[in-house]
């Protein structure tokens, strides 16, 4: 065969492929466009949801939406749906969609928007939660940290606030009767309420978002709040001068662990001292001695283990006048031990502690034996005084001595009173003040070391303050 009836073979072949080939492509195509081509309406970008109570908002933004008339949301399969008209405004538009009165729960939504034509977009999905009782149900209001009254302005102090917290309502009873609400912002550690009435009623309600970007809050339950028993302690008290200082003494029915502070003011307004007394005690009672004979404002707070404070209540008094005791007429009747020579002539033996002398200092023995606790010494204070309180000096810039100290009195050296036993801060040079409310008349004292930190102790002076 010639090569050219070859060639013109090939072409035939060629032309017949490619006839039916085209009818093919032919028919594929107006399989799906018999009914005309397929156009789509303009779809929303940018799509977010914002969670709500009984409701959800949709928001996204579209563009160039010339011929868009509608927007369509559907959700539960398609089962539920909602249209939202749509007018162009500016070349790209911000759409929200608010889908309320929605049972709360988790849902799916499919969005769509639809031309004039009647052409849809592609859908968008969109997951979100609306919510409800069930979810405030569970809320609780913010926890009150402590609060505190001056008597006249209460103060309520509030632990830190969680994120999805977005304020607090107090609503309180002020003194004209009259009730007041405030907002208390979940950055506020405190809120103030002037002219607090602590006869009546406080109660508060903390506001919350289940999402950061939620368009609605939900509030706790309302919540009372029991003022603490404070103040009726606080009422209670009263104040009576007696010898070198001021007997405070007070009511605690519940037996409540509290703290009782009391702070004396000088003529010039500065705290001259302020004591501080624990105590549960159903009748409470402190003496706060060592003040001038004077007439002074001192000072009661109130305040207990778990941040609450009442107070300060202020008194007017003036104590019964109280002096340091002379010395010059007492001696030393009996002790324990003394160390007798290796401290010096004047060191280490227990006349060293009644010699008006704080750089002097009493030692138990160490250089022929080391005994253990307890140290004593008794002084004959050579005639009867009515005692205020002791004042104890450590050894200066020692703290090696007793945490614990004992006074005991007698009229005869023979009958004994236990006044009590007390702490003593053994890292201080400055005096310490025991107070002893019942003021004895006597004549003798004896001052036991019980406890430390080594077998052996020291003392650098001991005072009386009284009467003689």
């Amino acid at each position: 065969m010639k090569i050219s009836n070859i060639f013109k073979s090939l072409t035939v072949v060629l032309l017949t492929s490619l006839m039916f080939s085209c009818t093919d492509m032919d028919e594929f195509h107006e399989k799906y466009v018999e009914d005309g081509e397929v156009n789509y309406s303009k779809k929303l970008d940018s799509l977010y949801s914002r969670a709500g109570n009984e409701r959800i908002e949709l928001t996204g933004i579209i563009g160039n939406a010339f011929n868009v008339k509608q927007i369509e949301v559907l959700w539960d399969n398609g089962n539920q749906s909602k249209s939202f008209d749509y007018v162009k405004k500016y070349k790209t538009d911000t759409v929200s969609l608010l889908i309320d009165n929605i049972e709360e729960g988790a849902y799916e939504f499919e969005i769509q928007s639809k031309d004039a034509d009647g052409n849809t977009s592609v859908k968008l999905l969109s997951f979100a939660s609306a919510y409800g009782e069930g979810y405030r149900k569970y809320l609780q209001a913010r926890f009150i940290d402590g609060f505190s009254f001056d008597g006249t302005n209460g103060i309520l102090n509030w632990s830190i606030g969680a994120e999805s917290d977005r304020g607090t309502e107090v609503v309180y009873t002020n003194t004209s009767n009259e009730e007041v609400s405030i907002f208390v912002h979940q950055d506020s550690s405190s809120v103030e309420l002037n002219n607090f009435s602590s006869a009546g009623a406080v109660k508060y309600r903390t506001m919350y978002v289940p999402e950061l970007t939620a368009i609605d809050s939900f509030s706790s339950d309302w919540k009372d709040f029991v003022l603490p028993p404070l103040m009726g302690i606080l009422e209670s008290v009263t104040a009576t001068p007696v010898l070198g200082g001021v007997e405070f003494a007070w009511n605690n029915i519940e037996q409540t662990e509290i703290k009782v502070e009391i702070e004396y003011i000088g003529t010039d307004g500065t705290t001259i001292k302020t004591s501080d007394f624990e105590s549960m005690d159903t009748n409470g009672v402190a003496v706060v001695s060592g003040m001038s004979s004077s007439e002074q404002v001192v000072k009661v707070t109130i305040s207990d283990l778990l941040g609450n404070s009442f107070g300060p209540r202020e008194f007017t008094t003036a104590p019964k006048p109280a002096v340091k005791i002379d010395k010059s007429g007492w001696s030393v009747i009996d002790f324990s031990s003394e160390e007798a020579g290796g401290e010096g002539d004047t060191n280490g033996y227990v006349a060293a502690a009644i010699d008006d002398d704080i750089s002097t200092f009493w030692h138990t023995a160490w250089s022929t034996g080391s005994p253990d606790y307890p140290h004593h010494f008794t002084v004959d204070m050579g005639k009867e005084i009515t005692i205020a309180s002791f004042e104890c000096f450590r050894r200066q810039g020692n703290g090696t001595g007793h945490t614990k100290q004992k006074f005991e009195v007698s009229t005869d050296n023979a009958t004994w009173t236990d006044l009590g036993t007390f702490d003593f801060d053994n890292q201080t040079n400055d005096g310490q003040i025991t107070a002893i409310p019942s003021n004895p008349k006597v004549r003798y004292f004896r001052y036991t070391a019980t406890e430390g930190p080594n077998n052996f102790t020291h003392l650098g002076e001991i005072n009386v303050f009284g009467a003689e």
